[in-house]
Formats: structure tokens, sequence, C-alpha cells
């Protein structure tokens, strides 16, 4: 939730990229009541375990659908150019980020879906050549308008990618 420190949440529209266990939709949920959650999630099982086991709730501004992630932002592009205040990324399966995601033409749909403000936030692993790739197509395709964080005591990394008008923060 590093991007709060970034950006002011209301009733915004958010996209999720890999559901888990549902915390990130929870609290969304809980803590911007106005906001709006769409959430992509390739397998069934895991969105109803997030129902069943972790307490994601039932809720009319909550949308889970069951797709591939790249499929469905390569559908819904078009259509939702400049829709998200935030897109966050987070889907991974054993060997690092799922291989329909690792390419540059996804993360140009992933922008044109980000309103002008918006902010990307990519959880990568810091394990393999993907993690080099990855961040040099994102750092030209923002601009390097970008914070890396590493996650003390793990692989992870997240990223968070400004889209245009995002303001430029400095110490």
């Amino acid at each position: 939730m590093s991007w709060l420190l970034f950006q002011e949440m209301g009733n915004d529209d958010v996209f999720l990229i890999g559901l888990g266990g549902g915390s990130l939709a929870k609290y969304l949920l809980k803590h911007f009541p106005d906001c709006r959650v769409e959430v992509v999630e390739y397998r069934k099982a895991v969105a109803d375990v997030a129902h069943d086991y972790f307490g994601l709730p039932h809720d009319n501004r909550l949308n889970v659908v069951i797709d591939d992630g790249a499929r469905y932002v390569r559908e819904w592009s078009g259509l939702q150019r400049e829709f998200y205040s935030l897109i966050m990324l987070d889907a991974f399966d054993s060997q690092g980020m799922a291989e329909a995601l690792c390419n540059l033409e996804f993360f140009i749909a992933c922008k044109s879906m980000l309103k002008k403000n918006g902010i990307l936030v990519v959880d990568l692993w810091n394990t393999n050549e993907q993690f080099t790739q990855l961040f040099s197509w994102l750092g030209r395709l923002f601009e390097a308008k970008l914070l890396f964080l590493p996650v003390q005591g793990m692989v992870n990394v997240i990223g968070l990618f400004f889209h245009e008008d995002t303001p430029i923060y400095s110490r």
C-alpha cells in the first residue's frame, strides 16, 4: 500500500491483476468506501478460497473476473482508456511473474488504462532475468518516473510507476 504516500483515494476505480487471499481488495473496500475494485484472477479456486476462508466480502463495489490477466487487459484496454487511478499487479506462479504478463505490449496496455495521474504498482521478484528486462521496459515506458522498494528479507521488489501527470516528489 506504499502508493498511498503519493495518491489520495476517493471514488476511484482500482484494477487488481491477481487476487491471492484478497487482502489488497479487502483493504481497499474497508478503508475507501467510495472506491470500486475490479480484480482479474486466473483461477476460480483462488477466488473461492479468498471468499470462503480469508473473508473477502461479496460487495457491490467488488467485481472479481475469472480470466487470464494478459488476455483481459488486451481485450479491455481499448474500452477502458484512462479509467483506473491505480493498477496493482501481483500475479505469480512458482517460477516468477506469470509468463503472459512479461512483455512490453502488456505494460503498454496497462499504462493506457491508467488515468494520467495514475500509478501502476508491480510486485517484482528480483531473482532472474525477468527483473532486469521488466526494469528496462517499465523505466522507458514511464519515462523513469518510478520508485523501487525492496522488501526486507524477501526477493520481492515493489515497483511504483507514475503516469505523466503524477506529481514528482523529491527529498
